[in-house]
């Protein structure tokens, strides 16, 4: 079962997005501050991807002088763990600054919130390398956007 760690302060969003994912037979762990996403990275090294959004809140004092602290999460998973998990950002807003610097640090795509199921699974499996299943191969409980 592929693991995806989603990094997302919105409930509304995950309630959207993560029981079909689950359904179409990702398990996934979820971290709504960057608080809790460091951890979750720190503890686990077998992501399969990661979903980020940039717009975290953040009371973590070392990271004060990110405007965004999904930048200092994707640097951290980039730089500190050497990592080469597929990333793919989800957010809402950024700056032409802060876009030059999450594609220079490496992420496999972005996504602008709000994005179609179907757009966010197809990205999914692309980062993994993965062809997106058929639609009739996908369990009957996924949504009709994502087929």
């Amino acid at each position: 079962m592929p693991q995806l760690l989603w990094i997302e302060d919105d409930a509304r969003q995950l309630k959207h997005y993560v029981a079909p994912l689950e359904r179409a037979g990702w398990a996934i762990s979820i971290a709504g501050s960057a608080k809790e996403a460091f951890e979750a990275l720190d503890a686990i090294e077998s992501y399969d991807v990661v979903l980020l959004d940039l717009l975290l809140p953040s009371k973590l004092p070392e990271y004060v002088e990110y405007d965004h602290p999904g930048i200092a999460i994707l640097e951290h998973v980039r730089r500190d763990l050497d990592s080469r998990i597929p990333v793919v950002v989800f957010t809402v807003v950024w700056t032409p600054g802060e876009l030059d610097k999450v594609q220079a640090l490496g992420v496999n795509a972005i996504l602008s919130k709000p994005v179609v199921q179907r757009r966010l699974m197809q990205a999914v499996y692309d980062a993994i390398g993965e062809e997106l299943p058929e639609p009739e191969k996908l369990p009957a409980e996924v949504p009709d956007d994502w087929r």
